[in-house]
């Protein structure tokens, strides 16, 4: 595909996991914007923004480090959350894992890219709920009274939110939060702590969606429905636009 200069290049990280399905969304959007997967650190220079897919986080990791992709993907990270125009990172499911300052039942050898001052869990889920669909408000996307049929699959739980609340009190730009689920429909505290060895539901487990400066999580897998909105905002808002915000933390 011919790239067009003058417009962003958006890729989809393509080591592993569902990354062929948001470059479909990606393109059927009709935006102005360059699509490419991305496999080598060469092809990640040509990108301002970024998609880290769904898939097994901690074999993302290492094959980011045989590749030799993780520190620029560090640097691409470090970018987007000083909040610098254009420059933005949406990690979904095991991206959302990628992305967490603190990740709770990491694997041997996994090193992650940080990004979002989350703690986060992995798969906390359990096989007990393999997977599940429900249906979300997000304010931020277009038609916000319609629901959006969101996905999980083995999903990561939020623990803890890490950053301060009161803006300002920090460096760091404020956890905004997106989007959240029903205490009701989270696993029993005992069905969490099976699944990862003891870490019991946090504080946080209810949010599925957030964003500090540029960077901005879900743990569900958007581009697994027939509604691309999710894709839209995050084009529209955070690469072509001046930021998508919801809710303070």
């Amino acid at each position: 595909m011919v790239q067009d200069s003058a417009r962003p290049t958006v890729g989809v990280l393509a080591l592993q996991g569902g990354f062929s399905e948001h470059l479909e969304i990606l393109d059927a959007l009709q935006l102005p914007i360059n699509t490419l997967l991305v496999r080598t650190p060469e092809q990640l220079a040509l990108c301002t923004a970024l998609i880290l897919p769904g898939g097994e986080s901690t074999t993302i990791s290492l094959l980011a480090q045989k590749s030799g992709l993780l520190q620029p993907l560090r640097d691409l990270v470090k970018r987007a959350r000083s909040g610098e125009k254009g420059v933005s990172v949406w990690g979904t499911c095991a991206g959302m894992i990628l992305l967490g300052e603190e990740v709770l039942g990491k694997k041997e050898g996994y090193e992650g890219l940080g990004g979002v001052e989350i703690r986060v869990v992995r798969n906390q889920w359990g096989r007990q709920t393999e997977s599940f669909s429900h249906s979300l408000s997000i304010p931020v996307l277009s038609s916000p009274s319609t629901p959006f049929p969101a996905v999980f699959i083995r999903a990561p739980v939020v623990h803890t939110l890490l950053s301060p609340a009161k803006p300002f009190s920090t460096s760091a730009p404020t956890l905004e939060v997106l989007a959240r689920v029903p205490r009701s429909i989270l696993p029993t505290p005992s069905d969490a702590a099976l699944a990862t060895g003891g870490s019991e539901l946090g504080p946080a487990a209810d949010v599925v969606m957030l964003r500090q400066g540029g960077v901005v999580v879900s743990s569900f897998h958007p581009e697994l429905t027939g509604d691309w909105r999710v894709h839209e905002w995050w084009v529209k808002e955070m690469i072509l636009g001046d930021g998508g915000k919801g809710e303070s933390a």
